[in-house]
């Protein structure tokens, strides 16, 4: 069993197109990628380096296990459809002469390996910047070390235990997919409004060196109190309990083993719920009506979008964070936010990034970058229909708009009315969204002609894998930056007028990026 599954994995990574010849897009993404992981070493050292020059080493061991899981659990709990359900190669891996539970197994270590590589990044240069201070040892190393590999593990079952529960529940209904998509929004809702709960707020006059002391010592409590495993491999890293660490191993490996004997049972039931389509016996052609080019590729991508949780989730995070945003600023005072922000800014100048900060939010919704992609190996079908390029172009570039606007015009209004928003700065706030989701958008379609992927055996890959989707993610980021430096450094000129110069530089960019996609072929 264990060689076949291994076997299993293997043929999985080598789907990913790894060993493919490099070009110069594979290089500079290569650098993106060997750039962000630095960053995220540099965070991690100075985390633990901050920690430890406070005196709050004690708390390196449990930031070394909460911060990864938090990312790992709320990353595999999206992934669950997609990689381990519903995915493009279920009936050819079901129809090889292997076991359902070694099948399950590979689909778990894949998306294990990937978690691993993030928890590497994070704890190694952690360890680093928190033996420095703490007192080290061969056998504190050692489990360091082992830590990185144990780590992952529980945090990934639970998620995928959690998102097999929901397909579990989604397979009793008619509609699997759609009330799988529900119960994972809700769940994510959750996630969101728990963090935005959970924001500290700092005292004005900050903290002295006792109540920092303090801190450390009620957040290292409250840590080990709220996930024991993290109790565990503090106590076996600082040596005061080896035990507790044998006891984290096991329980680390246990959960992985509970986790394929469970849902093993269920297995092909769930997958078949949610792969199949029922029709109405009583179904019976009516009428027929011919539609434009544009809306039918539009209607055809908003059933895409809804019928596929992974695809609906993970380009949907961004308007539904701008929603809650907007609803979560009328239960947080002006005082609060300014200190939740970490500096003194100016309200005239606050209302200025607002919709900066919206228009970031909204350009992460960007289905645009993946759909193109999504066609996978029916795109010949969508190339033989008798329509131009440019109304397929503009069919889901509509969609991502009908996502976007609404969303973008309701979280403006109310952002207007929790600040009070007046004179150039309210149409600021309603027209640089509206301009940043069509830069987005057609940025979207952009890159993904740019770094189309066809060859996908499940949506995953495209949805949160691909150099497009990925972009596509951070552009907004990349462009709100540069504006919100322009309005601290220009802050006596009407940040009203200045937003709308920026609206409008966001309008010319989307233009000359059509210009561009319309004369290319997909």
């Amino acid at each position: 069993m264990r060689s076949k599954c291994l076997l299993l994995v293997k043929i999985q990574i080598q789907n990913l197109g790894l060993k493919k010849k490099w070009g110069v897009k594979q290089i500079f993404l290569a650098a993106i990628y060997v750039i962000l992981l630095a960053m995220l070493a540099s965070y991690s050292f100075g985390l633990a380096f901050g920690l430890g020059f406070l005196g709050m080493e004690e708390l390196v061991p449990g930031c070394a296990v909460i911060l990864p899981g938090i990312v790992t659990f709320f990353f595999s709990m999206l992934k669950t459809n997609g990689i381990l359900f519903a995915y493009k190669d279920y009936e050819m891996l079901m129809s090889l002469p292997v076991p359902t539970r070694t099948v399950i197994a590979s689909r778990f270590l894949l998306m294990y390996l990937f978690h691993l590589g993030m928890t590497a990044f994070v704890l190694v240069p952690m360890g680093i910047g928190y033996f420095l201070w703490a007192e080290s040892s061969v056998m504190a190393v050692l489990i360091w070390i082992t830590g990185i590999f144990l780590i992952p593990l529980i945090p990934t079952a639970a998620a995928t235990l959690v998102g097999a529960g929901i397909i579990f529940i989604s397979a009793r209904f008619r509609r699997a997919n759609a009330v799988s998509t529900v119960l994972t929004v809700l769940l994510t809702m959750s996630v969101l409004i728990a963090s935005f709960g959970s924001t500290a707020v700092i005292p004005e006059e900050g903290f002295t060196p006792e109540q920092i002391g303090m801190i450390g010592k009620a957040l290292r409590d409250s840590i080990y109190q709220m996930y024991p495993p993290a109790n565990w491999f503090f106590r076996g890293v600082t040596g005061a309990g080896l035990m507790d660490f044998f006891l984290f191993a096991a329980l680390s490996v246990g959960v992985y083993l509970i986790f394929v004997v469970l849902v093993s049972k269920n297995y092909k039931k769930m997958n078949t719920a949610l792969m199949t389509h029922r029709t109405k016996g009583n179904y019976q052609v009516e009428k027929i009506t011919a539609k434009h080019p544009v809306t039918a590729i539009c209607q055809k991508e908003i059933r895409r979008f809804f019928g596929s949780t992974i695809y609906c989730v993970n380009m949907g995070i961004g308007v539904l964070m701008s929603l809650m945003l907007a609803v979560a600023s009328f239960f947080v005072s002006d005082a609060d936010l300014k200190r939740m922000l970490g500096v003194q800014i100016p309200e005239q100048m606050l209302k200025g990034i607002l919709p900066l900060i919206l228009g970031a939010l909204i350009m992460m919704t960007c289905t645009t970058s993946v759909s193109l992609s999504l066609e996978g190996k029916n795109l010949w079908i969508l190339k033989s229909l008798p329509i131009t390029k440019e109304e397929i172009y503009k069919g889901k570039m509509l969609f991502n708009l009908l996502l976007q606007i609404p969303t973008a015009l309701i979280s403006s209004a109310l952002l207007a009315v929790r600040f009070r928003v007046t004179g150039m700065t309210l149409i600021t706030l309603f027209v640089y969204p509206v301009a940043a989701a069509f830069a987005g958008t057609v940025w979207g379609l952009f890159i993904n002609l740019k770094l189309p992927v066809y060859n996908w055996t499940n949506e995953t890959t495209v949805v949160k894998q691909s150099a497009a989707s990925f972009f596509a993610l951070i552009f907004g980021i990349i462009v709100s930056i540069p504006f919100m430096g322009l309005i601290f450094f220009v802050g006596d000129v009407s940040v009203g007028v200045l937003g709308v110069a920026e609206a409008g530089v966001l309008l010319l960019i989307a233009a000359g990026l059509w210009s561009y996609c319309r004369r290319v072929e997909f």
